[in-house]
């Protein structure tokens, strides 16, 4: 495992260890480790009780152990050094090898510490320097065994089988260290927020406003369907379909068929969720049991109103994913999505569809394009919410003891960065602090990510379901279940999560929109 992790760094050109300080420090653990081969001989020799022997290692296993979680705990508060004299180096591998041949452990955790707290490295610098030391000094301790004819019996089979085990761990690990890459997330968004398109778009809404942008402007729906109906009318659409909440749940079942999906597998998914009437917002409750049912929670104020359809849409659709997630994975250990985001996308395929789904018809060439910039706007503006909530979590791990006014404060604070860096440009004003309205950065943590990220994988999903049957393919996806978000994507769509398809699009759809406007005013004149 340690050869093919070096090795594969190297390969890819990714490689961030130091030889130096590496070379320095395995030299010094080879002769530690003969120090402590004969410093473990000694104390064998003075116990003749083996298990004397062994409650000196615990001991010393223990304080070192103990040492090593105080140091995690309290490294935000600890400064760090950067060593670069060759003898000290050289003596804090003495110490290492030491320790790890006396204690008989690889010295991992232990060579984390040491490489963080006197080179300064992060943790995945430090665990790639630590193999690339265990490397070193394993070869030599072979070598030297090799030499002096002292290789003890051993199973070939059993080896190749280590060595094979500890190649795939090393390929699952790298998997693994890529995916949990805490940086991904916050460059997918900048790609986004930092694009060209954003002040174009800004520019349609402005003319469609016939103002200048003010910061609620983020919030702006005009490019909805919707949008261009009397509200009125959609409320008396929906209470005439809906009068309670009988009427909305025996239906159920007809719009899955309108989406595509077959009668009997409608029914059988219908048959697992429970409309709820609420008074407030909407909610999707997933069972955790097949023989329980999701609850499919929206507003039913004297019958449902097309606020609570639009609710109920969206919600209906987490259902679906709960149930095809739960009932048609291949294990129920398997059950579920990535993570929130996946359930998200689904979500937004059956809101986007609302008015499709009450039979309202809509001839607007434009529909695919304005529906375009309506996702594009709409992720502009909750992935610049999301980086607060980003960014306030790593202030409160960096700031742990901080009272609520203090992170108040910092809040304010990192909301108007956000703001002057990636939305004060494009609206014209500094030091704007909407961005720190949700409530969801305390109240969930960093869940706020989950809808942007829903609304790029919605518009993936949405691209590649072009010409293909809808039922088919949601059923296919989701019963994938909870495999990793690359692996999901891959499968699901063939791709990985990217900003790349919705960027193109929003590109053309500015072009057609614009020349429509301008059409629009030559007819005025």
């Amino acid at each position: 495992m340690t050869c093919y992790t070096v090795g594969h760094s190297f390969y890819e050109g990714k490689n961030t260890i130091d030889l130096k300080i590496a070379s320095l420090l395995a030299v010094g653990a080879i002769l530690g480790g003969i120090g402590g081969k004969e410093l473990f001989a000694i104390v064998q020799n003075r116990f003749s009780n083996q298990d004397t022997v062994g409650a000196v290692q615990a001991v010393c296993l223990f304080a070192v152990t103990f040492a090593t979680l105080l140091y995690i705990i309290r490294k935000k508060h600890i400064r760090t050094r950067r060593i670069s004299s060759p003898p000290l180096l050289a003596a804090i591998g003495l110490c290492l090898g030491l320790m790890s041949s006396f204690l008989g452990i690889g010295g991992g955790p232990i060579n984390l510490v040491v490489l963080s707290y006197f080179f300064s490295m992060d943790t995945k610098t430090a665990a790639l320097n630590s193999l690339c030391v265990i490397l070193f000094s394993q070869a030599a301790y072979v070598a030297t065994m090799l030499l002096t004819r002292a290789t003890p019996d051993f199973e070939w089979t059993i080896l190749a089988l280590m060595i094979s085990g500890g190649i795939c761990g090393g390929i699952i690990g790298r998997i693994f260290n890529r995916r949990l890459d805490n940086h991904a997330v916050e460059k997918l968004f900048i790609s986004l927020l930092s694009s060209p398109q954003v002040k174009q778009v800004a520019e349609i809404i402005a003319k469609k406003l016939g103002r200048k942008l003010h910061p609620f402007d983020i919030w702006y729906d005009g490019f909805k369907t919707r949008s261009s109906i009397n509200q009125e009318e959609l409320d008396r659409m929906v209470r005439a379909k809906y009068p309670d909440v009988a009427a909305f749940q025996n239906d159920l079942p007809n719009i899955l068929i309108k989406l595509g999906f077959p009668s009997k597998k409608a029914n059988d998914i219908c048959k697992y969720i429970q409309v709820d009437p609420s008074v407030g917002a909407g909610h999707a409750w997933g069972a955790e049991m097949k023989s329980d049912k999701s609850m499919l929670r929206t507003r039913f104020v004297n019958g449902m109103d097309y606020k609570g359809y639009n609710i109920g849409t969206h919600e209906f659709g987490h259902n679906v994913e709960q149930t095809i997630s739960l009932h048609d994975v291949p294990n129920y250990f398997l059950k579920g999505v990535p993570n929130t985001a996946f359930t998200e996308a689904l979500a937004f395929t059956f809101q986007q569809k609302d008015l499709e789904l009450l039979d309202y018809e809509n001839d607007n060439e434009l529909l695919d394009d304005l529906n375009t910039l309506d996702i594009f706007w709409g992720c502009y503006e909750i992935m610049g919410v999301s980086l607060v909530d980003i960014k306030v979590w790593q202030w409160m791990y960096q700031n742990q003891d901080a009272d609520a006014a203090t992170l108040k404060d910092a809040v304010m604070t990192i909301a108007k960065e956000v703001w002057n860096q990636y939305f004060a440009s494009v609206f014209g004003i500094k030091d704007q602090t909407i961005l720190a309205i949700y409530s969801h950065m305390i109240d969930a943590p960093l869940y706020l990510s989950a809808y942007p990220i829903g609304h790029i994988i919605d518009f993936q999903i949405g691209n590649y379901l072009k010409n293909k049957n809808l039922s088919d393919e949601v059923c296919r996806m989701y019963a994938m279940g909870r495999l990793t978000p690359k692996l999901w994507m891959e499968r699901a769509v063939g791709s990985q999560i990217n900003t790349t398809e919705l960027l193109a699009s929003t590109q053309n759809a500015i072009a057609k929109i614009n020349e429509a406007l301008k059409l629009k005013a030559k007819v005025k004149k």
